[in-house]
Formats: structure tokens, C-alpha cells, sequence
């Protein structure tokens, strides 16, 4: 058997991963056929009603568990799932971190938008290397020390921890803002480059265009084309140029 059953609904099994998101379901026991399947690796039951963790325990390959945007006040029933790398427990109702010392191999920990006023319960989670916790009620940066191998540390854009905490935390070489931002970046950055050969073509084509006196549709059609080699060619001659220099 390669599916589940949610409702009389079936849900398959694709490459060992289920995707059960957005159904509808208020317990777990609802999904029939679930405790089959030991080799699960993925698991996704995000956007659902569950309000409690639970007849996870027979899936102890389970390498990514999402119970995100769900009704969860308490984290438990994960004991068993010690190959598990990726837990997500984002927009829940989760009030203290606890229930994941035997997690030891868990890297990524999403607890953001939760109601939790203290960072505790990890100190077992050496492997950790990523901790969202945006959106809580953390006021005070502690129980991290116990991390060797965290490189990140999310609480968000406006934590309500003094910004000397977040100093300190950076002056350890760890990030505390969320590598979504890499998007960010980028189009500010595409932003700015475009701006840049907008300004060198409007000079070179208004020298183009006065010094031949040419009618105001070839200041345009000239325009388009020198931006478009611009945009095409710059980085290129960029490289090319460093290559030279550097020889």
C-alpha cells in the first residue's frame, strides 16, 4: 500500500514523502494508514487543526516533520523520531520549549510566532544550527551557550530583547537574521545595477542622438537597444576587465 486515507479520502505516498496540508484534520489518528509507513521520510501536516502531537512513534526514519499553522499548545509525542533533522512549529500556541532532548540530530528548529517567553530545553540539540524564534515573547537571550554548532539565531526584524544581547550573539559568528533575506538583497542589488546603465545609456544615446540630430523615435529605439547590450554585456566586460588587471 503507497497511500493513506484521511475522511475516506486517499493521499498518496510519493517518494517517501506525504503531504497532508490544508485538510481539515483535528488528530492525527485521522489519517489511517499513517503508522505504516516506517521508511516515511518528509511529512507535512501544516495548515491543519491538530491541537495535540501525537502516533508519530513508529515513523523513526522521519527526516522532515512540518505541524506548522496548526492548534499545538504543547510540544511532545516526539521521542522516538531521533533521525529527525527539520521540525517546524510555526504559528502555534506553544508556550515553553520542551519534548525534543532525544532529537539529538535535529540542525533546523522553526518555532516562530509561538507564545514563548524563554529559550530553554535545547541543551541536548548539539547539532543544532538554526533557531527561528520571531514573533514569541523572548525577552531575554539565554540557553544558546549550550550550542556549539548554531549559525543562526532568528527573532525576528523587531525583537523585544535589548540590542546588546543581539550584539553579543553576533560577536559569537552567528547570524541572526533569516537567509530569506538573500532575495531581498538580490533585487535591491538588480535595482541598483539597472539604475546604473539606465543613467550611462541615457548619456551615451543623448550624445548619439544630438550630435546626429535624429528624431525623437530613434532616442528611443536607441535606448532600448545600448540598455539591452548593457544589461547583457557589463558583467561580462566586468570579468574580463578583472582578469586583464589581474595578470
Amino acid at each position: 500500500m503507497d497511500y493513506v486515507t484521511v475522511r475516506d479520502k486517499i493521499y498518496k505516498v510519493k517518494k517517501g514523502t506525504l503531504t497532508l496540508k490544508n485538510k481539515g484534520i483535528n488528530d492525527i489518528s485521522e489519517i489511517i494508514g499513517l503508522r505504516d509507513f516506517i521508511g516515511l521520510k518528509m511529512l507535512d501536516l501544516s495548515n491543519n487543526n491538530i491541537t495535540e502531537i501525537k502516533h508519530l512513534e513508529s515513523l523513526r526514519n522521519l527526516f522532515s516533520l512540518d505541524l506548522s499553522n496548526n492548534k499545538i499548545t504543547e510540544i511532545k509525542g516526539l521521542e522516538e523520531l531521533q533521525n529527525l533533522r527539520f521540525l517546524k512549529l510555526s504559528n502555534n500556541t506553544i508556550r515553553d520549549i520542551e519534548g525534543l532532548n532525544t532529537l539529538k540530530n535535529l540542525m533546523t528548529l522553526h518555532l516562530d510566532k509561538n507564545l514563548i517567553f524563554e529559550i530553554k530545553g535545547l541543551e541536548n540539540l548539539k547539532k543544532l544550527n538554526a533557531l527561528y524564534l520571531e514573533g514569541n515573547r523572548i525577552n531575554e537571550v539565554k540557553g544558546i551557550d549550550q550550542l556549539p554548532n548554531l549559525k543562526r539565531f532568528d527573532l525576528g526584524r523587531k525583537p523585544l530583547v535589548s540590542n546588546e544581547q543581539i550584539k553579543r550573539v553576533k560577536a559569537k559568528g552567528i547570524h541572526t537574521k533569516d537567509t530569506n533575506t538573500f532575495g531581498q538583497r538580490f533585487l535591491k542589488h538588480l535595482m541598483w545595477y539597472c539604475i546604473g546603465i539606465a543613467i550611462a545609456d541615457f548619456i551615451i544615446t543623448t550624445s548619439i542622438v544630438v550630435s546626429l540630430q535624429l528624431p525623437f523615435i530613434m532616442y528611443v529605439l536607441i535606448f532600448i537597444g545600448i540598455f539591452i547590450g548593457l544589461f547583457i554585456f557589463s558583467p561580462l566586460l566586468y570579468v574580463l576587465g578583472k582578469a586583464y588587471t589581474g595578470m
